[in-house]
Order: C-alpha cells, then sequence, then structure tokens
C-alpha cells in the first residue's frame, strides 16, 4: 500500500508543477487527477474491508498510465517548442498530446471501473 500511495503523491506532485506552469491544458490534468484519486480510495477501501493488499492495475490501467503520460510529454514538449518560437510544431505535439489523451479515456474508465468493482466486492466478502 505505501508504493502504490507513494506514486500517487508522487503522481499529484507532478501534476501540480504541470498546472502551475501551465504546461498542459486544466481539462487533462482534471481528468488524470480524478481517475488517480478514485483508484487510489477504491484501492484503500479494497485494502481495509478485504485486507487484500495485492490490489493491482489491470492492462487497461496500464496502458490508460502510459497514454496519459504520452499526452503530458506532448504537451510538455509543445510548450517548449512555443518558448523556442516554433509555434507550429507546438501545435502540431499539443494535437498529439489531445489525441494520446482522447485514446487513454476508454483505458482510464475501464480501470476505474474495475477498481469500483473490486471495492464494492471487497464489502461483500468482508459481511460473509
Amino acid at each position: 500500500m505505501l508504493d502504490a500511495g507513494l506514486d500517487k503523491a508522487v503522481t499529484a506532485i507532478i501534476l501540480y508543477e504541470i498546472k502551475s506552469k501551465n504546461l498542459a491544458p486544466t481539462e487533462i490534468i482534471a481528468a488524470i487527477t480524478a481517475f488517480n484519486g478514485i483508484n487510489a480510495v477504491a484501492s484503500a477501501k479494497t485494502i481495509v474491508e478485504a485486507g487484500d493488499e495485492t490490489v493491482r492495475p489491470e492492462i487497461s490501467g496500464k496502458l490508460a498510465l502510459a497514454l496519459e503520460t504520452s499526452s503530458l510529454l506532448a504537451h510538455l514538449v509543445g510548450s517548449r517548442l512555443e518558448t523556442t518560437g516554433q509555434s507550429q510544431l507546438a501545435r502540431v505535439a499539443r494535437g498529439i498530446g489531445n489525441l494520446a489523451f482522447a485514446v487513454s479515456l476508454p483505458f482510464a474508465f475501464k480501470s476505474t471501473l474495475s477498481y469500483i468493482k473490486r471495492a464494492r466486492q471487497s464489502k461483500h466478502r468482508n459481511d460473509k
């Protein structure tokens, strides 16, 4: 649980820094933060109620994370290109970032739903 909590804390710090420097769209940062927050709460609930510390992300969660990271990286590259006067390339990089984020959404939803489902089932397992 410590490792997963540390991952979420580091992610929150990175997202805060990206947001504070306006390097990626607020909507993308907010969505990633929301998915991570819901997953963290659902994982904690599963661990507390079922004693199941082996809460692992599904492949959909790993794909979502890879695409979200790619999206943020593309936006960071776009911001850097903008500062060097390469606005056309910056637009391309940001477009790639937006596309990567859009592609991540079905995977993120599927992963988050699986965390919620496990959390709900942990209560039922504990009641038996």
